[in-house]
């Protein structure tokens, strides 16, 4: 279910569930196969969280002003969090067998566009805090295990300065505008380059499957999907 949390938005450049039907019984299989033994999986670069990296993440602070960016971000995030635990996240690169089978699986106008199959393991909490992705800016994603967990959108109501080594946003400067709970086994556009969210309980790991792209935004996938599905 996706619900616009304000009325001045174009719900589609946020999130769009999609009619597209191809890799469901390959999603299924791929989910059976990480939960029997997922050592096929390469863990792509993780990147630095002030929680438990401080001896790298110092380096990274170029002045006195981006240290008190650092410890704002964090009180923000304990104080509107307080007693939650933060989910253990973690991004994978499929084997090469898998990535060439979904390969053949998809449409040809999705190949043209250049895309990057990956599997995310969340699990171990109840929130990911509002963070923006590095590089990717809008995927195709798929549940293939979850819990109901609810994802949710935010736009910046002023500007604020941004860590790039940690992209969590000054959380007195942000609002909620739209909200998913994402169905499984179905294809649903999310954009990646916007302040995003995640919120549930606890319970078994979240697995999704990611087809991603780094030079489309979430509308103009969307716009594409709906020629083409």
């Amino acid at each position: 279910m996706i619900i616009k949390e304000v009325e001045d938005i174009d719900i589609e450049e946020y999130c769009y569930e999609t009619n597209l039907d191809f890799g469901k019984e390959y999603g299924q299989r791929l989910l059976d196969a990480i939960l029997t033994d997922n050592s096929f999986l390469i863990q792509r670069k993780q990147y630095l969280d002030p929680r438990v990296d401080m001896k790298e993440v110092f380096p990274k602070l170029t002045s006195i002003a981006d240290g008190r960016v650092l410890k704002k971000r964090g009180e923000q995030v304990n104080a509107a969090y307080n007693g939650l635990v933060h989910i253990d996240f973690k991004q994978y690169s499929l084997s090469e067998v898998w990535v060439n089978e979904l390969t053949s699986l998809m449409p040809d106008w999705l190949k043209e566009i250049g895309s990057i199959p990956i599997i995310q393991i969340s699990q171990g909490g109840d929130f990911l805090a509002p963070h923006k992705d590095h590089k990717r800016t809008a995927s195709l994603f798929m549940v293939l295990q979850g819990n109901g967990e609810q994802t949710r959108w935010h736009r910046e109501t002023e500007s604020f300065p941004l860590l790039d080594f940690w992209r969590v946003p000054d959380l007195d400067k942000i609002e909620h505008v739209a909200s998913a709970t994402i169905s499984p086994f179905k294809w649903t556009v999310f954009n990646h380059d916007t302040w995003h969210s995640v919120h549930g309980v606890p319970g078994k790991p979240r697995i999704t499957l990611g087809i991603d792209f780094d030079d489309i935004s979430a509308k103009q996938l969307t716009e594409l999907v709906k020629i083409n599905e």
